[in-house]
Protein backbone atom coordinates (compact mmCIF):
# COMPACT_ATOMS: atom_id res chain seq x y z
CA UNK A 1 0.00 0.00 0.00
CA UNK A 2 1.65 3.39 -1.07
CA UNK A 3 2.18 6.01 1.89
CA UNK A 4 -0.33 8.79 1.69
CA UNK A 5 2.73 11.22 1.51
CA UNK A 6 3.43 9.37 -1.99
CA UNK A 7 4.38 11.59 -5.51
CA UNK A 8 4.21 8.38 -7.81
CA UNK A 9 2.93 9.19 -10.75
CA UNK A 10 1.45 5.87 -12.48
CA UNK A 11 1.39 5.47 -16.41
CA UNK A 12 -1.09 2.59 -17.87
CA UNK A 13 -0.45 2.50 -22.02
CA UNK A 14 -0.97 0.55 -24.56
CA UNK A 15 -1.03 0.58 -28.32
CA UNK A 16 -1.72 -1.37 -31.45
CA UNK A 17 -1.39 -0.99 -35.42
CA UNK A 18 -2.61 -2.57 -38.10
CA UNK A 19 0.03 -3.85 -40.67
CA UNK A 20 3.73 -2.67 -40.23
CA UNK A 21 3.51 -0.24 -42.06
CA UNK A 22 0.21 0.71 -41.17
CA UNK A 23 -2.56 3.06 -39.71
CA UNK A 24 -2.30 2.44 -35.34
CA UNK A 25 -2.99 4.28 -32.01
CA UNK A 26 -2.54 4.60 -28.23
CA UNK A 27 -4.08 5.33 -25.66
CA UNK A 28 -2.52 6.30 -22.01
CA UNK A 29 -3.54 7.15 -18.47
CA UNK A 30 -1.77 9.07 -15.68
CA UNK A 31 -2.31 8.72 -12.30
CA UNK A 32 -1.18 11.42 -9.51
CA UNK A 33 -2.80 11.12 -6.31
CA UNK A 34 -6.33 11.67 -6.96
CA UNK A 35 -6.07 12.87 -10.85
CA UNK A 36 -6.18 11.20 -14.19
CA UNK A 37 -5.40 12.46 -17.71
CA UNK A 38 -6.18 10.61 -20.47
CA UNK A 39 -4.54 10.77 -23.97
CA UNK A 40 -4.83 8.81 -27.16
CA UNK A 41 -4.58 8.70 -30.66
CA UNK A 42 -5.39 6.79 -34.17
Amino acid sequence: MAKDNDNTVYAFSDGSALGNPGPGGYGVVLKYGDNLKELSQG
